[in-house]
Protein backbone atom coordinates (compact mmCIF):
# COMPACT_ATOMS: atom_id res chain seq x y z
CA UNK A 1 0.00 0.00 0.00
CA UNK A 2 3.05 2.43 1.02
CA UNK A 3 4.38 1.41 -2.18
CA UNK A 4 1.93 1.91 -4.17
CA UNK A 5 0.96 5.44 -2.74
CA UNK A 6 4.88 6.82 -1.76
CA UNK A 7 3.76 10.29 -1.96
CA UNK A 8 6.48 13.26 -2.48
CA UNK A 9 8.06 15.30 0.15
CA UNK A 10 10.71 18.47 -0.49
CA UNK A 11 12.77 19.47 2.21
CA UNK A 12 14.62 23.43 1.36
CA UNK A 13 17.28 24.54 4.02
CA UNK A 14 19.54 26.71 3.10
CA UNK A 15 19.48 26.66 -0.31
CA UNK A 16 19.52 22.99 -0.42
CA UNK A 17 16.94 20.66 -1.80
CA UNK A 18 16.21 17.78 -0.22
CA UNK A 19 13.44 14.94 -2.65
CA UNK A 20 12.18 11.89 -1.21
CA UNK A 21 9.19 9.81 -0.85
CA UNK A 22 7.01 10.37 1.90
CA UNK A 23 7.74 6.34 2.61
CA UNK A 24 11.66 6.77 2.60
CA UNK A 25 11.16 9.83 4.87
CA UNK A 26 9.37 7.81 7.21
CA UNK A 27 11.84 5.20 7.16
CA UNK A 28 15.03 7.54 7.46
CA UNK A 29 12.76 9.18 10.68
CA UNK A 30 12.52 5.94 12.24
CA UNK A 31 16.16 4.97 11.76
CA UNK A 32 17.33 8.51 13.22
CA UNK A 33 15.04 8.04 16.21
CA UNK A 34 16.51 4.40 16.84
CA UNK A 35 20.16 5.95 16.49
CA UNK A 36 19.38 8.32 18.89
CA UNK A 37 17.96 6.10 21.81
CA UNK A 38 21.28 3.72 21.10
CA UNK A 39 23.31 7.52 21.63
CA UNK A 40 21.48 8.01 24.57
CA UNK A 41 22.07 4.66 26.13
CA UNK A 42 25.62 4.57 25.09
CA UNK A 43 26.32 8.15 27.11
CA UNK A 44 24.11 6.73 30.04
CA UNK A 45 26.23 4.15 29.93
CA UNK A 46 29.70 5.84 30.16
CA UNK A 47 28.11 8.08 33.07
CA UNK A 48 26.68 5.61 35.07
CA UNK A 49 30.34 3.62 34.98
CA UNK A 50 32.22 6.18 36.78
CA UNK A 51 28.85 6.56 39.01
CA UNK A 52 28.91 2.72 40.00
CA UNK A 53 32.84 2.75 39.80
CA UNK A 54 32.42 5.81 42.55
CA UNK A 55 29.60 3.50 44.60
CA UNK A 56 31.48 0.31 44.75
CA UNK A 57 34.68 2.00 46.03
CA UNK A 58 32.61 3.49 48.66
CA UNK A 59 30.81 0.26 49.31
CA UNK A 60 33.77 -1.45 49.80
CA UNK A 61 35.30 1.08 52.06
CA UNK A 62 32.22 0.54 54.33
CA UNK A 63 32.17 -3.01 54.13
CA UNK A 64 36.28 -2.51 55.25
CA UNK A 65 35.27 -0.37 58.11
CA UNK A 66 32.32 -2.71 59.08
CA UNK A 67 35.09 -6.00 58.99
CA UNK A 68 37.78 -3.72 61.07
CA UNK A 69 35.62 -3.01 63.55
CA UNK A 70 34.22 -6.79 63.88
CA UNK A 71 37.96 -7.95 64.03
CA UNK A 72 38.85 -5.09 66.52
CA UNK A 73 35.81 -6.31 68.77
CA UNK A 74 37.11 -9.73 68.57
CA UNK A 75 40.68 -8.48 69.43
CA UNK A 76 39.41 -6.94 71.97
CA UNK A 77 37.37 -10.16 73.93
CA UNK A 78 40.44 -11.49 73.33
CA UNK A 79 42.38 -8.92 75.31
CA UNK A 80 44.72 -8.15 72.54
CA UNK A 81 44.47 -3.92 73.04
CA UNK A 82 47.05 -2.82 70.91
CA UNK A 83 45.52 -4.74 67.75
CA UNK A 84 41.61 -4.06 68.53
CA UNK A 85 43.22 -0.03 69.34
CA UNK A 86 44.57 0.10 65.58
CA UNK A 87 41.65 -2.31 63.70
CA UNK A 88 38.96 0.13 65.82
CA UNK A 89 40.38 3.48 65.01
CA UNK A 90 40.98 2.54 61.43
CA UNK A 91 37.31 1.16 60.96
CA UNK A 92 36.19 4.48 62.70
CA UNK A 93 37.20 6.89 59.31
CA UNK A 94 33.98 5.20 57.18
CA UNK A 95 31.94 2.97 59.50
CA UNK A 96 28.10 4.62 60.01
CA UNK A 97 28.75 4.89 63.63
CA UNK A 98 32.34 6.44 64.81
CA UNK A 99 31.11 7.37 68.24
CA UNK A 100 30.93 3.57 69.23
CA UNK A 101 34.31 2.73 67.49
CA UNK A 102 35.98 5.98 69.51
CA UNK A 103 34.53 4.81 72.74
CA UNK A 104 35.72 0.86 72.15
CA UNK A 105 38.95 2.66 70.90
CA UNK A 106 39.21 4.23 74.19
CA UNK A 107 38.65 1.05 75.81
CA UNK A 108 41.40 -0.72 73.90
CA UNK A 109 44.05 2.31 74.86
CA UNK A 110 42.32 1.97 78.94
CA UNK A 111 43.94 -2.05 78.74
CA UNK A 112 47.26 -1.00 77.29
CA UNK A 113 47.36 1.76 80.44
CA UNK A 114 47.84 5.20 78.01
CA UNK A 115 45.33 7.77 79.66
CA UNK A 116 46.15 10.10 77.13
CA UNK A 117 45.51 7.87 73.83
CA UNK A 118 41.94 7.11 75.85
CA UNK A 119 41.29 11.09 76.47
CA UNK A 120 42.44 11.46 73.08
CA UNK A 121 39.64 8.78 72.06
CA UNK A 122 36.93 10.25 74.08
CA UNK A 123 37.30 13.79 72.65
CA UNK A 124 37.18 12.66 68.94
CA UNK A 125 33.64 10.51 70.22
CA UNK A 126 32.70 14.15 71.27
CA UNK A 127 33.60 16.06 68.13
CA UNK A 128 31.64 13.44 66.20
CA UNK A 129 28.36 13.01 68.16
CA UNK A 130 28.16 16.33 71.01
CA UNK A 131 24.78 15.11 72.13
CA UNK A 132 26.14 12.04 73.21
CA UNK A 133 27.59 14.11 75.66
CA UNK A 134 25.61 11.78 79.23
CA UNK A 135 27.11 8.45 77.25
CA UNK A 136 30.46 9.59 76.39
CA UNK A 137 31.10 11.13 80.27
CA UNK A 138 29.56 7.99 81.52
CA UNK A 139 31.96 6.12 79.61
CA UNK A 140 35.02 8.16 80.93
CA UNK A 141 34.66 8.01 84.32
CA UNK A 142 34.14 4.23 84.26
CA UNK A 143 37.69 4.04 82.57
CA UNK A 144 39.33 6.99 85.41
CA UNK A 145 37.78 4.47 88.07
CA UNK A 146 39.32 1.42 86.61
CA UNK A 147 42.50 4.04 86.35
CA UNK A 148 42.40 4.75 90.10
CA UNK A 149 42.13 8.86 88.71
CA UNK A 150 39.48 9.03 91.41
CA UNK A 151 40.09 13.01 91.45
CA UNK A 152 39.15 12.93 87.63
CA UNK A 153 36.56 11.12 87.83
CA UNK A 154 34.28 13.00 90.61
CA UNK A 155 35.18 15.92 88.42
CA UNK A 156 33.79 14.14 85.27
CA UNK A 157 30.67 13.08 87.66
CA UNK A 158 30.01 16.01 89.32
CA UNK A 159 29.80 17.89 85.97
CA UNK A 160 27.14 15.31 84.51
CA UNK A 161 24.97 15.09 87.85
CA UNK A 162 24.48 18.98 87.27
CA UNK A 163 22.70 18.06 83.94
CA UNK A 164 21.33 14.57 84.54
CA UNK A 165 20.85 14.17 88.29
CA UNK A 166 18.15 11.46 88.08
CA UNK A 167 20.69 8.89 85.70
CA UNK A 168 21.17 5.82 87.50
CA UNK A 169 24.22 4.96 85.95
CA UNK A 170 25.79 8.37 87.10
CA UNK A 171 24.10 8.34 90.62
CA UNK A 172 25.84 4.71 90.89
CA UNK A 173 28.93 6.11 89.98
CA UNK A 174 29.10 9.27 92.14
CA UNK A 175 28.41 6.79 95.06
CA UNK A 176 31.64 4.39 94.48
CA UNK A 177 33.80 7.63 93.88
CA UNK A 178 32.53 9.02 97.33
CA UNK A 179 33.09 5.70 98.82
CA UNK A 180 37.26 5.99 97.39
CA UNK A 181 37.54 9.06 97.89
CA UNK A 182 36.01 9.05 101.39
CA UNK A 183 33.68 12.51 100.78
CA UNK A 184 31.14 11.05 103.47
CA UNK A 185 29.50 14.38 103.66
CA UNK A 186 28.59 14.15 100.11
CA UNK A 187 27.45 10.73 99.98
CA UNK A 188 25.26 11.43 103.06
CA UNK A 189 24.01 14.34 100.53
CA UNK A 190 23.60 11.73 97.78
CA UNK A 191 21.69 8.58 99.47
CA UNK A 192 18.45 10.56 99.54
CA UNK A 193 18.50 10.79 95.68
CA UNK A 194 20.01 7.10 95.44
CA UNK A 195 17.11 5.74 97.52
CA UNK A 196 14.55 7.93 95.26
CA UNK A 197 16.20 6.57 92.16
CA UNK A 198 16.13 3.15 93.40
CA UNK A 199 20.06 2.88 92.87
CA UNK A 200 19.76 0.95 96.55
CA UNK A 201 17.19 -0.42 97.90
CA UNK A 202 16.27 0.76 101.61
CA UNK A 203 18.54 -1.98 103.46
CA UNK A 204 21.39 -1.29 100.98
CA UNK A 205 21.44 2.59 101.80
CA UNK A 206 20.59 2.07 105.56
CA UNK A 207 23.88 0.45 105.56
CA UNK A 208 25.57 2.76 103.19
CA UNK A 209 24.54 5.26 105.75
CA UNK A 210 25.95 3.99 108.98
CA UNK A 211 29.40 3.24 106.28
CA UNK A 212 29.31 7.22 105.71
CA UNK A 213 28.43 8.24 109.30
CA UNK A 214 31.14 6.05 110.80
CA UNK A 215 34.17 7.62 108.11
CA UNK A 216 32.40 10.85 108.93
CA UNK A 217 33.08 10.32 112.16
CA UNK A 218 36.92 9.16 111.52
CA UNK A 219 37.00 12.80 109.68
CA UNK A 220 35.73 14.32 112.38
CA UNK A 221 38.18 12.83 115.35
CA UNK A 222 41.50 13.61 113.40
CA UNK A 223 40.52 17.24 114.75
CA UNK A 224 41.11 16.17 118.23
CA UNK A 225 37.99 17.83 119.75
CA UNK A 226 34.79 15.99 120.31
CA UNK A 227 32.34 18.82 119.71
CA UNK A 228 32.41 18.54 116.25
CA UNK A 229 32.36 14.77 116.83
CA UNK A 230 28.82 15.66 118.76
CA UNK A 231 27.47 18.20 117.44
CA UNK A 232 27.47 16.32 113.93
CA UNK A 233 25.41 13.21 115.66
CA UNK A 234 22.93 15.36 116.60
CA UNK A 235 22.55 16.77 113.08
CA UNK A 236 21.27 13.30 112.44
CA UNK A 237 17.58 12.26 112.56
CA UNK A 238 16.53 11.01 116.45
CA UNK A 239 16.26 7.18 114.68
CA UNK A 240 19.64 7.28 112.75
CA UNK A 241 20.96 8.86 116.70
CA UNK A 242 20.22 5.68 118.26
CA UNK A 243 21.10 2.77 115.79
CA UNK A 244 23.25 1.13 117.77
CA UNK A 245 25.95 1.04 114.83
CA UNK A 246 26.25 4.90 114.76
CA UNK A 247 25.94 5.49 118.06
CA UNK A 248 28.95 2.89 118.89
CA UNK A 249 30.77 4.69 116.28
CA UNK A 250 30.13 7.64 117.95
CA UNK A 251 31.36 6.67 120.97
CA UNK A 252 34.34 4.62 120.16
CA UNK A 253 35.94 8.04 118.44
CA UNK A 254 34.90 9.63 121.76
CA UNK A 255 36.80 7.41 123.49
CA UNK A 256 40.26 7.31 121.52
CA UNK A 257 40.00 11.14 122.42
CA UNK A 258 39.87 10.35 125.75
CA UNK A 259 36.08 12.03 126.30
CA UNK A 260 34.86 8.49 128.02
CA UNK A 261 33.16 10.11 130.69
CA UNK A 262 31.03 11.87 126.98
CA UNK A 263 30.73 8.31 125.78
CA UNK A 264 29.56 7.10 128.72
CA UNK A 265 26.10 9.17 128.73
CA UNK A 266 26.14 8.50 124.83
CA UNK A 267 26.25 4.22 126.08
CA UNK A 268 23.80 4.73 128.83
CA UNK A 269 21.29 6.57 126.16
CA UNK A 270 21.76 3.48 124.15
CA UNK A 271 21.12 0.47 126.07
CA UNK A 272 18.23 2.02 127.69
CA UNK A 273 16.59 0.94 123.94
CA UNK A 274 18.33 -2.05 122.65
CA UNK A 275 21.42 -3.98 124.73
CA UNK A 276 23.46 -4.38 121.52
CA UNK A 277 26.60 -6.06 122.13
CA UNK A 278 28.32 -3.41 120.51
CA UNK A 279 27.29 -1.23 122.76
CA UNK A 280 28.62 -3.48 125.60
CA UNK A 281 31.54 -4.02 124.41
CA UNK A 282 32.48 -0.32 124.13
CA UNK A 283 31.14 -0.15 128.03
CA UNK A 284 33.46 -3.01 129.41
CA UNK A 285 36.62 -0.61 128.15
CA UNK A 286 35.44 2.43 129.41
CA UNK A 287 38.39 4.49 131.27
CA UNK A 288 36.02 6.70 133.50
CA UNK A 289 37.33 8.26 137.10
CA UNK A 290 34.87 6.33 139.26
CA UNK A 291 34.37 3.01 136.90
CA UNK A 292 32.10 1.66 140.06
CA UNK A 293 29.28 4.08 138.83
CA UNK A 294 29.63 2.22 135.17
CA UNK A 295 29.39 -1.45 137.29
CA UNK A 296 26.55 -0.09 139.32
CA UNK A 297 24.82 0.66 136.07
CA UNK A 298 25.66 -2.57 134.84
CA UNK A 299 23.99 -4.82 137.78
CA UNK A 300 20.93 -2.79 137.41
CA UNK A 301 20.79 -3.67 133.90
CA UNK A 302 21.38 -7.62 134.83
CA UNK A 303 18.40 -7.45 137.25
CA UNK A 304 16.45 -6.70 134.44
CA UNK A 305 18.42 -9.13 131.74
CA UNK A 306 20.06 -11.56 133.81
CA UNK A 307 20.44 -14.23 130.43
CA UNK A 308 22.15 -11.31 128.62
CA UNK A 309 26.01 -12.88 127.87
CA UNK A 310 27.65 -9.67 127.23
CA UNK A 311 26.41 -8.05 130.06
CA UNK A 312 28.06 -10.08 132.30
CA UNK A 313 31.38 -9.59 129.68
CA UNK A 314 30.95 -5.88 130.45
CA UNK A 315 31.04 -6.20 133.76
CA UNK A 316 33.79 -8.90 134.06
CA UNK A 317 36.10 -6.03 131.70
CA UNK A 318 35.16 -3.54 134.42
CA UNK A 319 36.07 -5.33 137.07
CA UNK A 320 39.43 -6.24 136.13
CA UNK A 321 40.42 -2.38 135.51
CA UNK A 322 38.76 -1.97 138.89
CA UNK A 323 41.50 -4.64 140.31
CA UNK A 324 38.77 -7.20 141.55
CA UNK A 325 39.87 -10.65 139.52
CA UNK A 326 38.01 -12.57 141.84
CA UNK A 327 35.08 -10.85 141.07
CA UNK A 328 36.11 -10.81 137.42
CA UNK A 329 35.97 -14.51 137.32
CA UNK A 330 32.27 -15.14 138.81
CA UNK A 331 31.22 -12.61 135.79
CA UNK A 332 32.84 -14.58 133.27
CA UNK A 333 31.91 -18.21 134.97
CA UNK A 334 28.13 -17.10 134.89
CA UNK A 335 28.97 -15.69 131.35
CA UNK A 336 30.23 -19.07 129.79
CA UNK A 337 27.24 -20.63 131.45
CA UNK A 338 24.74 -18.94 129.03
CA UNK A 339 24.48 -19.06 125.35
CA UNK A 340 26.45 -16.26 122.71
CA UNK A 341 29.64 -17.50 124.77
CA UNK A 342 33.14 -17.28 122.43
CA UNK A 343 36.64 -19.21 122.54
CA UNK A 344 38.09 -15.37 123.91
CA UNK A 345 35.54 -15.42 126.99
CA UNK A 346 37.20 -18.96 127.97
CA UNK A 347 40.35 -17.88 127.21
CA UNK A 348 39.86 -15.09 129.42
CA UNK A 349 38.52 -17.08 132.42
CA UNK A 350 41.72 -19.51 131.76
CA UNK A 351 43.56 -17.08 132.44
CA UNK A 352 42.03 -15.72 135.46
CA UNK A 353 42.21 -19.29 136.56
CA UNK A 354 45.84 -19.36 136.18
CA UNK A 355 46.62 -16.32 138.12
CA UNK A 356 44.08 -18.12 141.24
CA UNK A 357 46.72 -20.80 141.51
CA UNK A 358 43.82 -22.83 139.89
CA UNK A 359 45.59 -25.16 137.25
CA UNK A 360 43.38 -27.82 136.52
CA UNK A 361 40.00 -25.18 136.06
CA UNK A 362 42.53 -23.37 133.54
CA UNK A 363 43.34 -26.25 131.64
CA UNK A 364 40.07 -26.88 131.11
CA UNK A 365 38.91 -23.90 130.26
CA UNK A 366 41.89 -23.89 127.53
CA UNK A 367 40.58 -26.66 125.62
CA UNK A 368 37.26 -26.00 126.19
CA UNK A 369 37.97 -22.48 123.99
CA UNK A 370 40.41 -24.40 121.94
CA UNK A 371 37.09 -26.78 120.87
CA UNK A 372 35.12 -23.91 120.61
CA UNK A 373 37.46 -22.00 118.17
CA UNK A 374 37.97 -25.20 115.97
CA UNK A 375 34.52 -25.55 115.83
CA UNK A 376 33.81 -21.98 114.89
CA UNK A 377 36.38 -22.12 112.09
CA UNK A 378 36.46 -25.94 110.90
Amino acid sequence: MAAGHQGYLLLSVAGYNIETSATTAGVLLALAFIVLLLLEWLISRLFSCRSRLRNWFIRRRKQKAVDNTMSGMLAMTEGNYRKAEKLIVRGAREHHTPLLNYLSAAEAAQGQSKPEQRDNYLRLAYEHEPKAELAIGIVQARLQLQSKQFEEALATLRQLYRSQPRNVEVLGLLRQVYLKLGEWQDLLDLLPNLQKQKVCSESECHKLLRVAIQGLFEQLAKDKDPAPLINSWRSLSKAERLDPVILAALCRQLMLLNADQQAFEFLKEGLKLSLDPQLLALFGRLKLNDLQVAERYLDKLIESQPSQAALYRAKGSIQLQLGLPDKAAQSYEKLVSLKDVTAEDYLKLASLSEQARLPDKAAGYYRKGLNLAIASNP
